[in-house]
């Protein structure tokens, strides 16, 4: 029971990051954080891809929070997951969120 909540919980979030990142705001900063330390755990069905923590523009505290990683399984066979990155601009850095691509 504890695996089949865990997986629809993996789901819900799964839809709100894609949700959220079509809306996706552009916001500046000076300098990114470190790059952290990622350790995956073990997947948890064959097939499943490793989606590295994020970074989400938080209006309220005007910061950018990491998002945890967590397990995916890709839209389509074929598919692979390019990882998100701090873009460099003239006026600072922007997260550019990660997207499956064929």
């Amino acid at each position: 029971m504890k695996a089949k909540r865990g997986i629809i919980n993996i789901a819900i979030f799964s839809i709100l990051i894609a949700l959220t990142s079509s809306c996706a705001h552009h916001v500046v900063i000076q300098q990114p954080p470190p790059p952290p330390v990622v350790v995956a755990p073990v997947a948890p069905y064959p097939g499943a891809v490793w989606i590295a923590s994020e970074w989400r523009w938080d209006q309220k505290s005007r910061v950018y929070v990491k998002v945890p990683g967590y397990w995916s399984r890709p839209p389509r066979t074929q598919y692979h997951w390019t990882p998100g990155h701090w873009n460099r601009q003239r006026s600072g850095y922007v997260w550019i969120h990660g997207n499956w691509r064929r």
